[in-house]
C-alpha cells in the first residue's frame, strides 16, 4: 500500500509512452503506404469529389529540351526494355533525360545496364528525401489547384517525394509507363504543371489479367478522370491494345495513339548477300 501510488503513476506514463509509441507507429505505416494503397486513397477521393482539372498550355512542352520518364522499376520486362533503350537513344541526342523508378529491389534493377554509360539522371522515389521540395511545389501550384487536391496529396509522402522529384528533373514532358505510373505520374504531372503527359499503356488492359486484377478498380478510376485533360496524352503499342483500353475506359479510340516498339540496332547486324543466300539453302528456302 506504501507503494501503491507511485506503482500507480509510474503505470500511468508507461501507457502514455505505449499509447505514443502506438500513435508513432501508426504515423510511420501511414508515411509507408505502398504505391497501390495511395492509389486507392487517391481514387476514393477523386470519387467523392468533383475534382476541377489543372490546365496548363499543352504546347508549352514543343521543342523538347528534357523528359522525365517514370516506371515502376527496370525489372526484366518488355515496357522497362522500352524505356531504357528510348531514354538512351533520347539521351544521345542531346536531350536531357532522367528517369524515376519505384523503390526498388535486385531484380528491378535488370536493366540498369543499358543506362549506366550515359548522362541519364536516375531516382527512387524515397519516402522522405524529396518531400520538403515537394511541399514547395504544392504551395507554388495552390493557385491553380482545388483545396482538395492540396489536401489529398499533401499527407501523402510518396506523392510528395514525386512532386519534389519532378520539379528537381524540370522536365516539359514526363512520360510514364506501366498503369500503377501511369495514374500516379499523371496525376502528378498535373499538380506539377507538367505540360504534356504521355501515358503508355500495356497490351491489354489489366481487366484481362489475373496477376492485375489489383489495379482494376483504382486505375480505371483515375485514368477516367485524366482522360479529360488536355495534357494527357494515352499511348498504345498495338492497335489491339488501344482498342482494349478505350473499351475498358469507355473512351474514344482517337484518343489514344499507337506507337509501335522499336529495337535497340545495335544488337542487329545486316548480312551479307552471299550469308543470306547461304541461309536461305541451309533452310531450304
Amino acid at each position: 500500500p506504501f507503494y501503491r501510488p507511485d506503482h500507480v503513476r509510474i503505470q500511468g506514463k508507461i501507457n502514455e509512452a505505449n499509447t505514443f509509441l502506438r500513435h508513432s507507429v501508426a504515423a510511420l505505416r501511414l508515411k509507408e503506404k505502398s504505391m497501390e494503397e495511395i492509389g486507392l486513397q487517391l481514387a476514393s477521393d477523386l470519387q467523392r469529389f468533383e475534382y476541377p482539372l489543372p490546365a496548363d498550355d499543352p504546347n508549352k512542352g514543343n521543342g523538347i529540351q528534357s523528359i522525365t520518364y517514370l516506371i515502376p522499376s527496370l525489372g526484366p520486362g518488355g515496357a522497362e526494355r522500352q524505356l531504357a533503350t528510348l531514354a538512351k537513344e533520347i539521351n544521345s541526342k542531346g536531350i536531357s533525360t532522367s528517369i524515376i523508378c519505384f523503390p526498388l529491389t535486385d531484380e528491378g534493377k535488370h536493366y540498369n545496364y543499358l543506362i549506366k554509360d550515359s548522362s541519364i539522371s536516375f531516382f527512387e522515389i524515397d519516402s522522405q528525401k524529396y518531400v520538403e521540395n515537394g511541399r514547395k511545389v504544392l504551395e507554388l501550384r495552390s493557385n491553380f489547384l482545388n483545396p482538395l487536391w492540396i489536401k489529398t496529396i499533401e499527407n501523402n509522402s510518396k506523392m510528395l517525394s514525386l512532386l519534389g522529384l519532378l520539379d528537381l528533373c524540370n522536365s516539359t514532358v514526363l512520360h510514364c509507363y506501366l498503369d500503377d505510373a501511369n495514374c500516379l505520374g499523371g496525376l502528378a504531372g498535373l499538380v506539377a504543371g507538367i505540360p504534356k503527359v504521355i501515358l503508355s499503356l500495356r497490351s491489354m488492359a489489366p481487366d484481362k489479367t489475373e496477376h492485375l486484377s489489383h489495379l482494376v478498380g483504382w486505375s480505371k478510376v483515375i485514368y477516367t478522370f485524366l482522360a479529360r485533360s488536355q495534357n494527357i496524352h494515352f499511348e498504345a503499342n498495338s492497335s489491339a491494345g488501344a482498342r482494349d483500353y478505350a473499351e475498358w475506359l469507355n473512351i474514344d479510340l482517337e484518343k489514344i495513339n499507337v506507337t509501335f516498339n522499336g529495337i535497340d540496332s545495335e544488337y542487329f547486324s545486316l548480312c551479307s548477300e552471299e550469308e543470306r543466300i547461304e541461309a536461305k539453302i541451309s533452310l531450304g528456302l
